[in-house]
């Protein structure tokens, strides 16, 4: 899930279905009560043993090491090519996200990305077996997509999105804005990965959930133990965290206020204990 928009530590106060391991990396306090905007968030089934990397993650950028697996998934949102606010991070996160990239491929082990990247490569970045027909591929390519088609021909990674080497339903708009559809939310894959995956698609939209399409990667399993997961409650993939998610404030507690230190006592147990969590838009991924 990318464009969080959670402040750190806010997710301790969110419901989230049993039988998931958590990993969330969120953007640092900023000096204005501003949202914090972008953000990233996964949740992993249990019975995969899984480790964040700390040591290659950042802020709107989580690397997962699944271990049986030998398998990296890198979930990655990159703000839009116009936008200057990298200047929170105190890096460039682009060039953060293509050195993770190159330096992963090194190890020899499978990895997938799957994220927003907010870069528009048209038919490019794909397989020379089976070249890419994607929903914008009569579009032109911005700055960010030809580097992140060099990017593929330089590491031997191929963007799936419009390969039907993986299925029908993979070459759909991503992004739905109002001034216009685009394909900027991609699942890019080295040659191991790449055996071992089913299949993948592009879901339809849902505008209640999120202003981004869903994309699901049917993976292979090398090592993976079966194991029951418990009843999520209703819970969605493409469901996006509510405001009414947080736990509730307690009532306000029926105290008496007859004298001077009563009511002061009163007062400060009404009192609000912490800020309200902000609604927000997200994209979801899902690897199953």
């Amino acid at each position: 899930m990318q464009e969080t928009h959670l402040r750190p530590n806010q997710h301790d106060s969110l419901n989230f279905p049993d039988g998931f391991q958590l990993s969330v990396n969120s953007r640092k306090y900023n000096n204005s009560f501003q949202d914090p905007w972008g953000g990233v968030l996964s949740l992993v089934k249990d019975n995969i043993h899984m480790s964040a990397r700390s040591d290659l993650s950042a802020p709107d950028l989580t690397v997962l090491e699944l271990e049986d697996e030998d398998l990296f998934i890198v979930n990655a949102y990159i703000h839009p090519e116009q936008s200057v606010s990298h200047s929170w991070a105190g890096y460039d996160p682009w060039l953060k996200y293509t050195e993770t990239m190159a330096l992963l491929q090194l190890t020899g082990k499978g990895v997938i990305s799957m994220g927003d990247l907010n870069a528009r490569t048209a038919n490019g970045g794909g397989s020379d077996m089976v070249p890419r027909a994607s929903a914008d591929g009569l579009k032109p390519t911005s700055t960010r997509g030809t580097s992140l088609i060099q990017l593929c021909k330089d590491h031997d990674y191929e963007i799936l999105n419009g390969n039907s080497s993986y299925g029908p339903d993979n070459s759909r708009y991503t992004s739905f804005q109002p001034q216009g559809e685009a394909v900027v939310d991609y699942v890019i894959a080295n040659e191991v990965a790449r055996a071992r995956i089913k299949s993948f698609a592009v879901l339809h939209p849902d505008s209640t959930q999120s202003d981004h399409a869903g994309l699901v990667l049917d993976l292979e399993a090398k090592n993976q133990t079966p194991a029951p997961v418990p009843a999520a409650q209703n819970w969605k993939p493409t469901q996006r965290l509510r405001a009414s998610d947080a736990p509730r404030r307690a009532p306000t507690p029926n105290l008496p206020n007859t004298t001077e230190l009563d009511r002061l006592n009163w007062l400060n147990s009404s009192a609000p204990q912490q800020p309200p969590v902000t609604p927000f838009k997200s994209t979801s991924t899902a690897l199953v």
